[in-house]
């Protein structure tokens, strides 16, 4: 029977062709012809389905129904044509989808093994995690909005370079691979973003930092760093961006190895993998052999002194190198070695040597994991103090620094990317209990001990105290230290520390910052004199005025009506604020060169002060005005009000600073805008030993207006309490814990290429979870895990799970102070045996095949 092309295409696509014979089956073709995929179905002569809930597609675990009007036997065969359920055909059937991801086929044979019929089913599946009581989808859905809406990228951003697009999801391949362990579950373009800083990678092996800064051909970039030959300009002109190495960085080589791994364990293209090999030998050859990377000394990784990986040093050295933070030179610059470049580089040459053994490059994969044991053991006998790697040391002793703080008590954040980077379990349990330590020590102000170095320096560097890099809080450290905490038996720090982040985030927003402040100062000891705007006032709150005096800005019922009036205090500063009401509808100060206002106004205060405070805002101008001092002995000094310190009332917002200078003090409505509001901006005054005798307001000379609502005078500095202020990338940070929450406590572990083989650890006992269910697809390939867990009572623990895997690990904490005295998987016993992590104990199992698995652990 001739059937028709794409009907055949359809079939073969399926994989059924070889299932059923390479020539095709003539019964087969007549019975599936003329069908096609309806609402997930696609129904033959004497199957029909059940359309699945969602109309498209059944997810994996879920019942398929479907009746067949005569008798046979029923085999199913999952997207790869795997056989996966087999059974005498009845009425009415119903089946568990299953095994591998894609179109799905009911077969209907009859006593001598030919085909009477065929239909077909849609499965798919997207990442999810769900738990009995929301919490954990809570905290997995923020942190998946987290990582698709960081400013430029959303979810990622495509790029251009010699007529090739490329995604990626930071202009930094470092940000990409790290926001890459969260965006594997759900973006289906990995390699491009791989593939893009291969395009780049130099003769002699090394890698750019970034593809960030736009296309120039003579780009400031290089005109810095010219002298090492770090910038490549591509010769497409319509490149998006140029390739750039910061000199002082050492991350480029082992995060492209990173990178290309778990680029590959995702897609599963063996292929792509291979092409890369060569690339990658050649970078560490680069990174172990030059001048600027290697050290003769200690035959480590060296590097100048920065706070961690990051990408500037210290003032002392810049200094060296004509004041540029960015710059190395050898023979100028100080060198030591960091422990960070080291132990990310001797796991990065395990990863290297896998993927080398992987396509039988035995021999140079052996020598790839030499190197890389010799560099964890040169790193350790140097840098490891027996509690956490100590973070820089000298190749010269007897440089010193005055920063104020002892170096060698800092922890810095690689201590925690170590935890699952090839360190000993010993190591690990020891730089856990270091930051367990830190949370009990850390300032009460603090929002979690996730430091990225503690305690901060006093001095020497472009960051203070307790901000960014130098103790400046992250959930990247967070995300990093539960992963470790999960997989080294402190199962309930893990939890703990996902919770808190959640909180944290809740507490400041609503919306995951990539780094907090890392503690908040005690307020000065200080007084104020709150000062009357009585003698100048002019303008009323309101937007009726009276005769004399404007309504406002002059535009009726768009005005301040809800300002309050009397004594308030607005960010710890007291006003004594004018009544309309009792004032002769004079509340507030307005200058400007409109009809009805003045222009300038003088107060006499005849005090002295350290700062002035100013309820202000402002209308229609970039450039409010001036204050002026007019002190005693007839001097005078003029600051200028900029519009950051007297906003716009309309929508008022500032820049989060270190040390803020305004803040929005009072935000209020009126019929023509929800959000309107005053700022409250600090001045310090530029002579506080003298007296002064008055203030003088000089404001715009057009329409525009500048607006005083109070006035307060301090005897010390200006001081506003800072917020948080994001210094650090939030979707990189957000993609650091959703890995925590999907490997560490979901325990979902691809142990082989595109979750063919799987480790599963359920560690939902230790948050109190009776149900969960959980799917880990890879969207670049298709790969999946899916399972539903539940703890049925305190004897006993059922799993039910599926996906592509042909063999899966299973290894089920268990509840503190019960013992597993029996394992079924699917009615059947089976042996395990028993694995201890500090506390915790494990029954650990295998399973093969792909179909459903049902597991019931019965305890005492």
């Amino acid at each position: 029977m001739q059937i028709k092309n794409h009907r055949r295409e359809f079939i073969k696509k399926a994989g059924l062709l070889a299932v059923m014979g390479a020539s095709g089956n003539t019964k087969f073709a007549e019975a599936f012809s003329g069908t096609s995929i309806v609402k997930g179905v696609a129904n033959g002569k004497t199957i029909t389905l059940t359309p699945p809930p969602s109309g498209l597609y059944y997810q994996p675990l879920s019942k398929v129904a479907f009746t067949t009007s005569q008798p046979g036997e029923i085999v199913v065969l999952d997207g790869e044509g795997n056989e996966y359920y087999t059974a005498p055909a009845a009425a009415k059937n119903e089946i568990t989808a299953s095994g591998a991801l894609g179109t799905h086929f009911i077969l209907l044979k009859g006593k001598k093994n030919e085909l009477i019929d065929i239909a077909a089913f849609k499965v798919n599946c997207h990442t999810n995690i769900k738990d009995d009581t929301g919490e954990f989808e809570k905290i997995g859905r923020m942190l998946y909005y987290e990582m698709c809406h960081y400013n430029e990228y959303n979810v990622a951003r495509i790029v251009r370079l010699n007529g090739k697009t490329y995604h990626y999801f930071s202009s930094w391949f470092q940000d990409h691979m790290y926001v890459m362990q969260g965006q594997k579950y759900f973006y289906p373009e990995l390699k491009s973003g791989v593939d893009l800083y291969f395009e780049g990678q130099r003769e002699d092996g090394m890698f750019h930092d970034n593809f960030k800064h736009s296309y120039e051909e003579d780009s400031s970039w290089s005109r810095r760093f010219d002298y090492g030959n770090f910038v490549s300009i591509p010769n497409d002109k319509n490149a998006t961006a140029i390739f750039v190495r910061i000199p002082l960085e050492n991350i480029a080589e082992f995060s492209m190895i990173e990178g290309t791994y778990f680029t590959w364990k995702a897609t599963g293209d063996d292929e792509w993998m291979k092409e890369k090999l060569d690339g990658l030998i050649k970078g560490v050859t680069y990174i172990t052999t030059n001048p600027y990377r290697w050290s003769e000394k200690y035959q480590l990784i060296k590097k100048g002194y920065s706070i961690d990986i990051w990408d500037f040093q210290n003032f002392y050295d810049a200094a060296l190198v004509g004041g540029d933070v960015m710059k190395v030179e050898p023979g100028k610059t100080p060198f030591g070695i960091l422990y960070a470049d080291n132990v990310r580089m001797a796991y990065s040459c395990q990863l290297l040597a896998e993927m080398l053994d992987y396509h039988d490059r035995h021999e140079e994969a052996q020598k790839i994991r030499t190197l890389g044991k010799t560099l964890k053991e040169r790193i350790d006998r140097l840098a490891w103090n027996g509690e956490f790697y100590t973070h820089w040391i000298p190749e010269d002793p007897s440089r010193k620094y005055d920063f104020g703080v002892d170096e060698k008590s800092q922890v810095t954040i690689s201590n925690t990317y170590a935890l699952t980077r090839g360190i000993t379990h010993e190591q690990a349990v020891s730089i856990i209990k270091t930051y367990q330590r830190i949370r009990k020590e850390m300032p009460a102000s603090s929002p979690g001990e996730w430091y990225m170095c503690y305690p901060p320096f006093e001095r020497g560097w472009s960051c203070k105290k307790w901000t960014y890099m130098n103790g400046g809080v992250s959930p990247i450290v967070a995300g990093e230290l539960a992963k470790g905490a999960f997989e080294h038996g402190f199962e309930d720090y893990g939890v703990d520390i996902l919770r808190r982040v959640y909180k944290l985030v809740q507490d400041t927003g609503g919306n995951m910052l990539g780094g907090y402040r890392g503690a908040f100062p005690d307020p000065p000891a200080r007084n104020f004199d709150t000062i009357s705007l009585r003698p100048v006032a002019n303008a009323d709150t309101h937007g009726t005025g009276t005769s004399g005096v404007p309504g406002f800005t002059g535009e009726g019922d768009n005005d301040l009506h809800e300002f309050p009036a009397g004594k308030q205090i607005f960010e710890d500063i007291p006003f004594d604020l004018l009544d309309p009401v009792t004032n002769g509808r004079k509340a507030c100060l307005i200058l400007s060169g409109s009809t009805g206002y003045m222009t300038r106004a003088s107060l006499k205060i005849n005090k002295k002060a350290s700062s002035v405070y100013l309820l202000t805002a402002s209308s229609k101008t970039n450039f409010p005005g001036y204050l002026i001092f007019h002190y005693h002995d007839k001097t005078t000094r003029a600051i200028p009000v900029s519009s950051e310190m007297a906003g716009n009332w309309w929508n008022p917002s500032v820049a989060k600073e270190n040390e803020p200078k305004t803040k929005v003090a009072w935000r209020g409505a009126n019929a023509k805008n929800k959000n309107i509001g005053v700022y409250v901006s600090g001045i310090d005054n530029p002579a506080p030993e003298k007296i002064i005798d008055s203030l003088e307001f000089n404001g715009p000379l057009d329409e525009g207006k500048w607006i005083i609502l109070g006035l307060t005078l301090s005897d010390a500095p200006v001081f506003f309490m800072p917020e948080h202020r994001n210094t650090l990338p939030s979707h990189w940070a957000a993609a650091e814990c959703y890995a925590a929450l999907m490997e560490g406590l979901a325990g979902v572990h691809d142990a082989g290429t595109a979750f063919n083989k799987v480790r599963l650890t359920p560690r939902w006992e230790i948050a109190g979870t009776g149900k969960a269910e959980v799917t880990a697809k890879y969207e670049a390939s298709g790969g999946y895990v899916s399972y539903r867990y539940q703890k049925v009572s305190d004897r006993e623990i059922q799993l039910l799970f599926t996906g592509n895997a042909r063999q899966t690990q299973i290894e089920m904490l268990l509840p503190r102070g019960k013992k597993a005295t029996q394992i079924s998987v699917n009615g059947g016993p089976v042996s395990f045996t028993l694995q201890s992590v500090e506390n915790s104990t494990y029954a650990c199992f295998e399973v093969k095949g792909t179909k459903a698995h049902k597991m019931v652990l019965f305890m005492e």
